[in-house]
């Protein structure tokens, strides 16, 4: 289950905790594999900003787009950084995506003929010499070539990072992947949002 602020209660402690570079790791574990993905897989806990409408997404977000990954995730920039001790502090992975339309925000990013880098909540990296896909509540990542309704948040360092999760992210696909592999509450959750989101960006 994922542990959700509602947004009746959000305060601008919390925008300025969710725009930082995702902030330090903390909270217990999930256990979580992937039949399609021969590495280990594992979900950590995270506290966010949970919104549960296209004007409130549209509301909280500094950039929408429309776009696409252009590589395999295997093939991005995974980021991580450790405290002096050697434990793991944060993680991410900088994704390149090509914009197809500037929905919200600076109409030169689109302009600019070059892929733009976005953060996502998860990274492979070798834990105890194994790879591992590790991850924030079951964040799954943007599929490569699946054109995508995004909505980002610039943080305190000038980049760009998907908000509300999974929730963040939705696939222009007529069957989008992730509506068939996510459970079943989430699953349900994604079709009334990107159902909402199409409505409202007039993509139906």
């Amino acid at each position: 289950m994922r542990r959700k602020i509602n947004t009746g209660l959000f305060v601008a402690a919390a925008a300025l905790l969710l725009v930082m570079a995702w902030g330090n790791i903390s909270g217990s574990m999930l256990e979580a594999t992937s039949d399609s993905d021969p590495s280990k897989t594992i979900s950590i806990h995270a506290n966010f900003v949970n919104f549960e409408n296209a004007d409130q997404l549209d509301s909280f977000a500094d950039l929408i787009v429309i776009g696409t990954a252009v590589q395999r995730f295997e093939e991005r920039n995974p980021v991580s950084t450790h405290f002096d001790d050697g434990t793991l502090q944060d993680f991410y992975t900088l994704t390149d995506i090509s914009i197809d339309k500037v929905l919200k925000g600076p109409e030169q990013i689109w302009q600019e003929d070059a892929p733009l880098t976005i953060i996502e909540p998860l990274a492979y990296l070798d834990i105890e010499n194994e790879k591992t896909k590790l991850t924030r509540e079951n964040y799954i990542e943007l599929y490569e070539g699946d054109k995508s309704v995004i909505f980002l948040k610039k943080n305190t360092f000038g980049q760009y990072a998907i908000i509300n999760q999974n929730l963040g992210k939705f696939s222009l696909n007529e069957t989008p992947e992730f509506q068939v592999t996510a459970d079943n509450e989430e699953a349900a959750e994604y079709a009334i949002l990107r159902k909402d989101v199409f409505e409202k960006y007039g993509l139906n």
